[in-house]
């Protein structure tokens, strides 16, 4: 277990069932990945919340305003955009608007802007960003 500070970190995530088409992969699959992920972050001293992005549910206005009102409930360490939001064309809009309301919102409270390269890779995203140590 970490002896520094605990860490919140709030994701914004594509739900599994649009990563998967995105990231052409099983939706449990993803689903396990991310939460190994966010089990073996909790146990480096991260505390992990997650909100996930319904594209096919959800306008970018409400889902916009869902994560607004998310980043504003509490102070956040850092704010991480997943790879299927950002890294799929079709969601470039949904990107730029989370980013834009992550400045307007977060960053200037100290919130670090942080982006995965994959469900599975949360520690490298806050290693490069955090100091975590190790047993």
């Amino acid at each position: 277990m970490s002896t520094s500070p605990r860490r919140s970190i709030l994701l914004f995530l594509l739900s599994a069932t649009d990563a998967s088409a995105t990231l052409n992969a099983n939706a449990d699959k993803l689903k396990a990945m991310v939460g190994a992920s966010i089990k073996q972050a909790t146990a480096h001293g991260f505390d992990i919340a997650a909100i996930e992005l319904n594209p096919g549910k959800d306008s970018l206005d409400a889902s916009m305003e869902k994560l607004g009102e998310k980043l504003q409930s509490q102070h956040w360490d850092g704010f991480l955009i997943g790879f299927a939001v950002r890294g799929n064309k079709e969601q470039t809009p949904v990107f730029e608007a989370a980013v834009n309301l992550a400045a307007r919102k977060a960053v200037p409270t100290g919130t670090k802007l942080l982006f995965g390269n994959a469900p599975d890779d949360l520690m490298v995203t806050l290693e490069r960003n955090f100091v975590v140590v190790k047993e």
